[in-house]
């Protein structure tokens, strides 16, 4: 009985530990994919390639992604995307990043 006990202790931490590492891959490529989005978009707003949201999009659904937000700020692009997780847990059907991304500050000295 305690061998029984013990087993199950050992295979629930293991399914505990394989949920977790899903959940933090997922939350890397949801912030890559919000980081080349975002970086995308600005491209875009510097260069007139045509909408940034829509750039931003696009990018993002090339990385397995979706926008859930994408706002032009003067000359900066904020996205929020959100990746879905590959085996459906209680309470998590997806993770989201966001990015902001433009030109850089330079200040003279």
């Amino acid at each position: 009985m305690l061998g029984a006990v013990l087993m199950l202790i050992v295979v629930l931490a293991a399914v505990a530990v394989v949920h977790y590492a899903l959940i933090v891959g997922a939350r890397h490529r949801a912030q890559s994919a919000a980081d080349v989005s975002a970086v995308a978009a600005a491209e875009s707003l510097a260069w007139l390639h045509g909408e940034p949201c829509e750039v931003a999009r696009e990018v993002a659904k090339l990385n397995r992604s979706e926008i859930r937000g994408c706002a032009v700020a003067g000359s900066d692009v904020v996205v929020r995307v959100s990746v879905g997780l590959p085996v459906v847990l209680p309470g998590y059907r997806d993770v989201s990043a966001s990015a902001r991304a433009g030109p850089a500050k330079v200040r003279a000295r």
